[in-house]
């Protein structure tokens, strides 16, 4: 992400809230995400973890596209992906999400139903798909950040550092 990007003003949710910079809009927007998946109370927090530390990884070893696609065909199977999925489509395609900080949305919806990130994807010019790429990964860190405070499922193990 430039420099130029990071200073980026937003213009702030509306009803006069303050100025903000993308990196805090990504940090709210994501925080926000959590509080809502973590009320509805349907996901178990290691899975949240897991497919949340999972997607940053797989966007850099298999693309963008790919590992997008691979969340969204089993977001039926499991919640926390859908969860997960629905934090970008959100982010990159919804009005309250990169559009309220910038006036735009990464990936505009042009009245498409469905699956609003894979069409946009799918149809747009590769300067958007990399945009949308790297916006992606920043706003990832910042789930990723938020999801480790969770506390420590049962079938997660106590050390950080082993694997299962």
């Amino acid at each position: 992400m430039s420099s130029t990007t990071e200073r980026t003003a937003a213009r702030g949710r509306a009803g006069g809230a303050p100025f903000q910079l993308m990196e805090q809009a990504r940090a709210a927007y994501a925080l926000g995400w959590l509080e809502d998946v973590m009320q509805s109370g349907r996901i178990p927090a290691g899975d949240l973890k897991r497919w949340t530390r999972r997607l940053p990884a797989m966007i850099q070893v298999n693309g963008f596209g790919q590992a997008v696609a691979f969340y969204y065909s089993r977001r039926q199977k499991w919640s926390a992906v859908e969860a997960v999925y629905d934090l970008l489509d959100g982010w990159l395609c919804a009005p309250d999400g990169y559009a309220q900080v910038t006036g735009s949305p990464v990936y505009p919806t042009d009245g498409h139903q469905g699956s609003r990130l894979l069409h946009g994807i799918t149809r747009q010019p590769q300067q958007r798909y990399r945009h949308a790429q790297a916006e992606s990964q920043a706003l990832l860190r910042w789930a990723k950040k938020f999801v480790e405070a969770l506390p420590r499922g049962d079938d997660e193990p106590s050390d950080p550092g082993s694997r299962q």
